[in-house]
């Protein structure tokens, strides 16, 4: 891959600035490429926490058809197979050794998907201080529809999962610190809810897919 931009910046200070604005950051990062360091799996881990990227998403590199990358692939006979949309899965030979691979992919998701490393990610979004406000107020009323959704929401996040320590524990201190990013508090709820069924996901269909590759 020939990835020319944002090779000489620190990109850690360029994420506390846009999230100091207001910006909620999405991060897509990929392992397997042949440029892998040994240790890249744990510096993806180590960013991903220290950055504050609560949305991050991490895949295994897998050329599609008619890019470059895919040429490059079939001409040193390294594709495995047809292209796969799973996150777990890979078409090509890695470099690394597949074994490696996996492992290391597994390692990642069992801890930037896991509640504990979502909520550290989400304190350290919320420790920033924010230059502008950008909540804007509800311009519609409020209707029975909204408040099943919000009761139907606080009962999954503060009941029913087995994570909900974590839900009264953001709640708490967003009410303590700054009421008036509740609204994003929940949000980050929710989302921390999703990533700890996406890990099991995952980690089911890594193994899975190990399985049928052996």
């Amino acid at each position: 891959m020939k990835k020319k931009q944002n090779t000489r910046r620190n990109m850690l200070d360029d994420i506390r600035h846009l999230q100091e604005l207001g910006f909620i950051i999405t991060g897509t990062f990929i392992v397997g490429l042949d440029t892998d360091k040994p240790t890249v799996f744990d510096d993806v881990i180590n960013f991903i926490q220290e950055s504050g990227i609560v949305l991050s998403i991490v895949n295994i590199l897998k050329p599609p058809p008619g890019t470059e990358l895919y040429k490059r692939m079939k001409s040193e006979n390294r594709l495995l197979d047809t292209f796969k949309f799973g996150e777990e899965a890979t078409n090509v030979i890695p470099k690394m050794g597949m074994e490696k691979l996996k492992s290391g992919y597994e390692k990642i998701v069992n801890q930037i998907y896991s509640p504990g490393s979502v909520y550290k990610r989400i304190e350290k979004y919320f420790e920033l201080e924010r230059k502008y406000k950008v909540q804007q107020p509800l311009k519609r009323r409020i209707t029975l529809r909204d408040l099943y959704t919000a009761l139907r929401i606080f009962y999954i996040l503060g009941f029913a999962d087995n994570n909900k320590k974590f839900f009264w524990r953001l709640i708490f201190k967003t009410l303590k610190k700054n009421y008036n990013y509740l609204d994003l508090a929940i949000l980050f709820s929710l989302i921390l809810y999703q990533y700890s069924i996406l890990r099991e996901e995952n980690i089911a269909d890594i193994k899975r897919y190990s399985e049928l590759a052996a």
